[in-house]
């Protein structure tokens, strides 16, 4: 049984999806708005050497968020006015989160543009304020037909971006190793780096806490295969499960992948031994 790799995609193409996207998108950067909290995401087990998934459905609670942009501005200097025993002072010094300020820093300038450039205006308010105003003139300019499907998709991919890269900072996804890529029939691959050989697993499944509807991801860093969502993650261990069906040892040695730019090699590498995928 093989797993079917996926390469990223947006899911949705319809132009009215896609522009919902972007709208939900920013409606979470820039307002208070409902939100789903993973109390318990899928996990690895610890059966077997493939360290196969539990894939069962998470435990989810509802809750209300700020805004994403709100949430990291107040990061950047948190506690800000307040001293230990809770009262105001100056005199003291004050932590600074330097990641959150640049990244603020960054996406409040691609806001500023973006606006600028919609509503051939300079830029005045707060973020949030220039954001919601910027999807309002985005949408009547959808609906008078002035803009085409590529706009959506990169806006999408844009906006999305920033939600997802605020969502990381605050809770950095969890990475698991996974036992064997069936796209490329390795376990491990190792890079040449600084005069060093380091060793890793090929496929890393990440999952991401801080929105629980977006959907797990699983990669080979060796062939690049990928596999998106539960489903396909399902798919991922089966595949693994089938090699050990057959042997229940098969995967106890590492299969490396030969290291591709390794200046030992010569014209002519060897592949005595290259797994089938």
């Amino acid at each position: 049984m093989t797993a079917a790799p996926t390469q990223p995609h947006l899911g949705a193409t319809d132009p009215e999806r896609l522009l919902a996207g972007i709208r939900g998108n920013v409606y979470r950067l820039a307002l208070t708005t409902r939100v789903e909290i993973d109390r318990d995401p899928p996990a690895r087990t610890s059966r077997g050497p493939a360290g196969a998934l539990r894939l069962t459905k998470p435990i989810k609670a509802a809750a209300y968020a700020p805004p994403l942009l709100t949430q990291l501005r107040d990061a950047i200097r948190p506690n800000q006015g307040r001293t230990d025993s809770g009262r105001g002072g100056g005199a003291q010094s004050l932590p600074y989160d330097d990641t959150a300020s640049a990244l603020l820093a960054t996406i409040e300038g691609e806001i500023a543009g973006m606006y600028r450039s919609a509503l051939e205006l300079e830029p005045l308010g707060t973020s949030e304020q220039l954001l919601l105003e910027w999807l309002r003139e985005f949408e009547f300019a959808y609906r008078a037909g002035d803009v085409v499907d590529a706009q959506l998709t990169n806006y999408l991919l844009r906006i999305r971006g920033w939600r997802f890269t605020i969502e990381d900072h605050f809770t950095p996804p969890r990475k698991q190793e996974f036992a064997h890529c069936p796209a490329c029939g390795y376990t491990h691959y190792e890079t040449f780096t600084h005069g060093e050989i380091t060793r890793q697993r090929c496929v890393t499944v990440t999952y991401y806490p801080g929105n629980t509807r977006r959907p797990p991801v699983a990669e080979c860093g060796h062939c690049a295969a990928r596999w998106t969502g539960v489903d396909e993650l399902a798919a991922l261990a089966a595949a693994v499960d089938s090699i050990l069906a057959d042997d229940a040892h098969a995967l106890d040695e590492p299969i490396i992948a030969p290291i591709p730019d390794d200046p030992a090699s010569t014209d002519e590498p060897d592949t005595e031994g290259r797994p089938t995928p």
